[in-house]
């Protein structure tokens, strides 16, 4: 139990900067639209948030796409993720 703990702490701890991202660009707006979902007088809110919402996402993808090209030619993933005995 008490390394179960200790690697839950680690993780959130090697996680943290994405942590606040996540909160950011995912979970808030997503709790948010789902909020409009419940009210009928939010229908502009709600399409306003979805496109918000649909705009981080794409340049979030970007990101990753130019970050993913950008490492891979400096780092084997092939190697980096095969295991050899």
């Amino acid at each position: 139990m008490v390394l179960s703990k200790l690697g839950s702490v680690m993780l959130w701890a090697c996680t943290l900067p994405y942590y606040r991202v996540f909160h950011f660009n995912t979970l808030d707006p997503i709790q948010r639209i789902a909020a409009y979902t419940q009210r009928p007088d939010a229908i502009n809110s709600l399409a306003f948030s979805l496109s918000q919402w649909r705009s981080r996402k794409i340049a979030e993808l970007q990101f990753i796409s130019v970050a993913v090209r950008f490492v891979h030619e400096y780092i084997s993933f092939e190697e980096l993720f095969t295991y050899t005995v």
